[in-house]
């Protein structure tokens, strides 16, 4: 799935607000409620386009999600190379 989508750091005070400080992530997407993203789902941030050339790999990975009335909050980890 090919979406935009709102990306803020782990010090935004988004961040802090639903993931706190525990949980360990990189970033937070917010998506619409309707984004099909769940737990586990591998992401690619800042990185070519992996519909046009499959070489290309993810780079996060979704390690928390949380719902709130008009949309999704997604925390995620930066995914160290020889993890992929």
């Amino acid at each position: 799935v090919e979406l935009n989508a709102n990306v803020v750091s782990k010090s935004s005070e988004v961040a802090r607000e639903y993931f706190g400080e525990q949980l360990e992530y990189h970033k937070v997407i917010l998506v619409d409620i309707d984004c099909p993203i769940v737990e586990s789902t591998a992401i690619w941030i800042d990185t070519g386009n992996p519909l046009e050339d499959s070489n290309i790999k993810h780079n996060y990975q979704v390690v928390g999600i949380n719902d709130s009335l008009n949309y999704k909050a997604i925390a995620v980890k930066k995914v160290v190379k020889n993890e992929v």
